[in-house]
């Protein structure tokens, strides 16, 4: 739980920003999406979360993080 909520905390803060579209991206922004964080806390949703699909977030936050990471990297992020 623990860790799905720092995934989730991370993804809100990293909301802003373009994320090529894959399947990690999608199931990250999914899940974000129903999250109203002035109501919980990260934690909370994450306890909040059936196991299927605690699962989904857990196996898509390597990938997830990986492309935060790229786009965090590229020089022209702030462009447009």
């Amino acid at each position: 739980l623990e860790a799905a909520s720092r995934v989730l905390t991370a993804a809100r803060r990293a909301a802003g920003l373009h994320l090529p579209a894959s399947e990690a991206t999608r199931a990250v922004a999914e899940i974000l999406r129903h999250w109203d964080a002035e109501a919980l806390t990260a934690l909370e949703y994450a306890e909040s979360l059936p196991v299927a699909v605690l699962d989904r977030l857990l196996r898509a936050a390597p990938a997830w993080a990986a492309a935060a990471s790229r786009t965090l990297a590229k020089p022209d992020r702030h462009a447009a």
